[in-house]
């Protein structure tokens, strides 16, 4: 699809309203990745401490 979409966009010119909906969904994509890596970067710090404990030899 990414591929279609940038073939697409080498050939076919967004009017100005197609342009400004574009850069709205593209702000609101990046917005929502931010929220997840905030959600998500504690959470995987925590599992890298477990599996880091994990694979300490037991003696």
């Amino acid at each position: 699809l990414i591929a279609q979409l940038r073939h697409r966009s080498r050939h076919h010119t967004l009017s100005p309203d197609d342009r400004r909906e574009k850069t709205r969904i593209m702000q609101r994509i990046l917005r929502a990745d931010a929220q997840i890596r905030c959600l998500a970067e504690p959470w995987l710090g925590d599992l890298e401490v477990f599996f880091e404990k994990q694979s300490v030899p037991l003696h």
